[in-house]
């Protein structure tokens, strides 16, 4: 049984068996800097949580035609471009 705050995964059988090798003071170790990685996993995780903002609320409301009349479409937009045009960009 595994208590509700941990993760059941499988470790390796050579994971297991290189601890087995280690003395007492050595799998402290390995289980201090195991616990040091997950700790400094968790504070990773926390920077990159992303804070929810209501949109909504924080819109301001859209002033219809406020740029009314600022703007031009010149009279030749729909007309295919020259040659020319396509081939400034090109390498040689």
């Amino acid at each position: 049984m595994t208590p509700n705050n941990s993760i059941s995964i499988e470790i390796p059988k050579n994971v297991i068996d290189s601890l087995r090798v280690l003395s007492p003071d050595r799998r402290q170790q390995v289980f201090d800097f195991v616990e040091f990685l997950s700790q400094k996993q968790e504070n990773i995780a926390d920077e990159h949580k992303v804070e929810s903002v209501d949109i909504k609320k924080n819109r301001r409301q859209r002033l219809l035609g406020l740029h009314s009349g600022k703007g031009w479409v010149s009279d030749d937009f729909e007309e295919p471009l020259a040659d020319e045009f396509w081939d400034e960009g090109t390498l040689v």
